[in-house]
């Protein structure tokens, strides 16, 4: 049986972010997140809890969001994910 990596196409949020937050959960050594929107609605912060969790947890998290799409991205989450340990920039 072959193993390694493996690919499913998913083609909207209703498939996306189900599948994301699990990966989340189950992150052992790493994570590594770019988005352009991240935006801080029922889904954006269940991902954000997603994210702490996993660095509080000892995964090594990284994320990388627009500076013009995720511009709203608040002071509060920011500090948040500081003290958790999840490391974060903005580009553009």
């Amino acid at each position: 049986m072959p193993t390694g990596n493996r690919l499913a196409l998913l083609e909207n949020g209703q498939a996306f972010f189900p599948a994301l937050l699990a990966a989340l959960a189950g992150a052992r050594r790493d994570i590594r997140l770019e988005t352009y929107i991240f935006e801080l609605d029922g889904t954006g912060t269940a991902v954000a809890e997603a994210l702490i969790q996993a660095a509080l947890r000892g995964v090594r998290v990284h994320l990388m969001m627009d500076g013009v799409g995720s511009r709203a991205f608040t002071p509060e989450m920011r500090d948040r994910f500081r003290a958790a340990g999840v490391h974060y920039l903005f580009y553009r």
